[in-house]
């Protein structure tokens, strides 16, 4: 059975944050088998223009409940405008109550803090809102030089390609390391 994986995009989203991560699910075979299902969820059904200008369609909307095991929330300029979106709450509360593992890329750890996911444990994001991450979220143990923090069920990564990182950390920990090799190895991938 696939292991299943939303990626939220949003208008003027980073595109490395949400490209990277597909890339890297889409990549993890056992032979020709993926091991990943990846699916883009829009907070609507409209085409989202994210960072570039480039238009993408979601393939589902944040009302779409359906189950996950691994939702990835990316950050970029567009964060602001859905940091306190009451349906993106329903659609993530949802997930992580069906035992989902929530994973922000860079300033997505903003969308986790504002919905108290982080309170208490140790997160991350791009080395240029650490500071306002801890300022506006002092229950969070902000930790920085790091490229991803594992919570369990809650994980979070620096800024941009630090997703690509965590997402192969994913793969391996759910698929093992001979598939995170073969995985770097098509991507070309060095850390």
């Amino acid at each position: 059975m696939k292991i299943r994986v939303g990626i939220l995009i949003f208008d003027e989203v980073e595109i490395m944050d949400f490209a990277g991560p597909s890339e890297v699910f889409a990549s993890a075979k056992i032979g020709n088998n993926p091991c990943f299902e990846v699916i883009t969820f829009g907070m609507t059904s409209f085409p989202t223009f994210v960072h570039g200008g480039i238009e993408v369609i979601p393939n589902l909307t944040i009302q779409s409940k359906i189950p996950l095991d691994i939702v990835i929330i990316p950050g970029g300029d567009g964060v602001n405008e859905i940091i306190n979106n009451p349906d993106l709450r329903d659609w993530l509360d949802y997930a992580k109550q069906q035992g989902a593992q929530l994973a922000s890329i860079c300033t997505g750890a903003f969308i986790l803090a504002s919905f108290g996911y982080l309170d208490g444990l140790q997160a991350t994001t791009h080395h240029e809102d650490l500071d306002e991450l801890k300022q506006r979220y002092p229950d969070i143990n902000v930790v920085k030089g790091v490229r991803f923090v594992d919570e369990g069920q809650i994980l979070s990564a620096a800024g941009v390609s630090a997703g690509v990182d965590l997402s192969l950390y994913l793969v391996e920990k759910h698929c093992g390391e001979t598939v995170a090799a073969a995985c770097r190895k098509r991507m070309e991938w060095r850390f």
